[in-house]
């Protein structure tokens, strides 16, 4: 377990344009898988190796067994994700998030 001091904020793919907090990914849940989805801000394209991960995760119901939701992170803007979803027709939803300045 690691604490978190810092306010993150996320922005999801695939819902509307409001912040959403790292505890608001937890969705009630005890714990929380976040992966780190490498798809830079300037890049048009994914990381192969991720999306080869992406397609090899667990089922999502397989982990809501367990009290666990799997958070996809990354750090392009919200635009390129959408972009990038549509055009790979990906199902995943991807949060872009970022840290905020206190």
């Amino acid at each position: 377990m690691v604490p978190v001091r810092k306010p993150y904020i996320f922005e999801s793919s695939d819902g509307p344009i409001t912040p959403i907090t790292l505890k608001d990914l937890f969705s009630g849940n005890f714990q929380l898988v976040v992966y780190q989805y490498m798809f830079g801000p300037t890049a048009e394209e994914s990381c192969q190796g991720s999306a080869l991960t992406a397609a090899n995760f667990p089922i999502s119901n397989q982990l809501a067994g367990k009290d666990t939701p799997l958070t996809v992170i990354s750090r392009a803007p919200i635009d390129n994700i959408t972009l990038f979803k549509k055009k790979k027709k990906k199902k995943l939803d991807i949060f872009m998030g970022e840290q905020q300045q206190q």
